[in-house]
């Protein structure tokens, strides 16, 4: 607790002279804090409601700029303006601070009303109440209904419960942390010392450093370099706002390495797969195939039995059972046994495609990730690359980062279009990055590259979508021949083929286009260069 009780009681002191006396014309919501402010005075009253580093202090003013129409407008700001401040009084003992308030009425009368700010922990509000204590409006709105101590207009303001006098009982468990300390350090006499500063308000301000911290409170402590301060304020926002920042670059850096974990991760995941898929050749399916088609004779007898032990034709001297199931006849498992055999090659010419390509990956990820444990990573590359992931998330991290994913291009009237460059790619441009209402494009009834026409909800013009279309035929079998058939529909009307490979779909609702490739508008679209520069 390094903002208490002693701290606000003296900046409440310096605000008497500068605080006391100007109207609050004008305020805004950050996140995690509020301003207030008057013209001309210079200075804010920032108000941070952030836990942990709740407090409040003046600020370095800042240019007001006019709200537009849209702009939010905070319904708690909007009741709270314009006021004058009339007096400050801070609760004994507690982050609690009241600010007097005028306020001219619709009728011109004047107003009076109480600004209570909480600093307590989970309790942090702002409050506004009128002069019999009743609930104006607050920034954090309690309902009756809900658990806990009600605030909500209407109702009657109730305090939280009040904190004992240290003054009083003499009990260093009531004191805040850092006085309790100090009590340690100079004994009992350190009471007297203490109650009268508090009473008079006759506090000094000092910058605490040590290795580990760097604190900002009223009397010097053993254990920390203590340096004199004269502006309070001041102080507190230094270093609360350094607070702020390594409060940050840490929650940055953590969760940095959660997402780079959950990477490696997922690549240990996808590499165990590639590298299953590529240790079976399907090779015993075939052999079954045609063990199944030799001896399917065998099993045509009336009194032939459902299963048959035979020998292996690869492993001679090496038994193996045919089972016929229920329903089937041994052509019919020949051919169960021939498609395992087919998906088995597929998926080993994908793994061998991807072994290397997701190791590569796995390498750089763990690279990525050890530098940010070790801390060789500054603040400013780990929040680059937050960014980064967050612009681009299915982009790996690191140097790959910077590799291009997809063919890009821009349509005739500023609309991205993407190319798929294999099945595994067009599975994800298709299902990871197009959005559902945007224009998906396949040459009919041949191989080739999803394209995606991201225009969302809009009806883009017949040059993009030939644009669209060109691309499609371009990057399939067909790019050669011509009235191409090119069928396009929205994303949400593409589904995947069950129990098929990457990229093969299903869609509905389409149209057609019939497309002659044209040399000029893959010119102008930049496909010829490139498809050239591959070659």
């Amino acid at each position: 607790m390094p903002f208490d009780a002693l701290i606000l009681r003296q900046l409440a002191v310096g605000w008497q002279d500068t605080v006391v006396g100007i109207k609050w014309t004008h305020a805004e919501i950050e996140p995690g804090r509020v301003r207030l402010g008057g013209s001309g005075t210079g200075f804010d009253l920032a108000i941070v409601l952030t836990p942990g580093l709740a407090r409040i202090h003046r600020v370095p003013g800042r240019a007001q700029k006019p709200r537009g129409k849209a702009q939010h407008r905070s319904p708690f700001l909007e009741s709270l303006l314009p006021a004058t401040v009339r007096a400050i009084t801070v609760v004994a003992w507690e982050r609690i601070v009241y600010f007097e308030l005028e306020q001219e009425g619709d009728l011109g009368e004047i107003r009076r009303r109480r600004l209570i700010v909480e600093l307590a922990g989970h309790l942090t509000n702002l409050i506004l109440v009128d002069h019999n204590q009743i609930v104006v409006d607050a920034l954090k709105r309690v309902a009756p209904s809900s658990a806990g101590r009600t605030v909500f207009p209407g109702y009657p303001y109730t305090p939280p419960p009040a904190l004992k006098d240290p003054c009083q009982t003499q009990n260093p468990k009531d004191l805040p942390p850092l006085a309790r300390q100090k009590l340690t350090q100079v004994g009992p006499e350190f009471w007297n010392t203490l109650c009268h500063d508090y009473s008079r308000g006759t506090f000094s301000a000092y910058r605490l450093e040590n290795p580990k911290q760097t604190e900002v409170w009223v009397y010097p402590l053993d254990g920390y370099q203590s340096v004199p301060v004269r502006d309070l304020d001041q102080a507190v926002d230094a270093v609360f706002s350094e607070k702020e920042r390594r409060l940050r670059e840490s929650s940055q850096k953590t969760q940095y390495a959660a997402r780079l974990k959950d990477q490696v991760h997922h690549l240990q995941q996808r590499l165990a797969e590639w590298n299953t898929w590529l240790a079976d050749d399907g090779e015993s399916d075939r052999e079954l195939g045609d063990l199944w088609l030799a001896h399917q004779y065998e099993f045509a007898a009336q009194d032939a039995p459902s299963a048959l032990t035979v020998d292996s034709f690869r492993c001679p001297g090496t038994p193996i059972v045919l089972r016929l199931e229920d329903g089937l006849f041994p052509h019919e498992m020949a051919e169960q046994a021939y498609r395992r055999y087919k998906k088995a090659k597929s998926r080993q010419e994908v793994a061998m495609r991807l072994v290397d390509q997701t190791a590569s990956a796995l390498t750089l990820v763990e690279a990525d990730l050890e530098a940010v444990e070790s801390g060789q990573l500054t603040a400013e590359d780990i929040a680059a690359r937050l960014r980064n992931l967050a612009s681009h998330p299915t982009r790996p991290s690191g140097d790959r980062a910077d590799k291009p994913t997809y063919r890009r291009f821009t349509s005739q009237h500023g609309y991205p279009i993407w190319v798929g460059r294999s099945r595994e790619e067009n599975q994800s441009l298709t299902f990871r990055q197009a959005r559902p209402d945007d224009l998906w494009f396949h040459a009919k009834q041949v191989p080739g590259s999803h394209v995606i026409l991201f225009c969302g909800k809009a009806n883009p013009p017949l040059d993009d979508l030939l644009d669209a279309a060109e691309l499609a035929v371009f990057y399939s079998p067909a790019q050669h021949s011509s009235m191409v058939p090119v069928d396009y529909t929205r994303r949400k009307l593409v589904k995947k083929r069950p129990h098929a490979e990457p990229g093969q779909v299903l869609y509905r609702q389409e149209k057609t286009l019939y497309i002659t490739p044209d040399g000029d508008r893959l010119k102008r679209l930049g496909a010829v260069k490139e498809r050239l520069g591959e070659l």
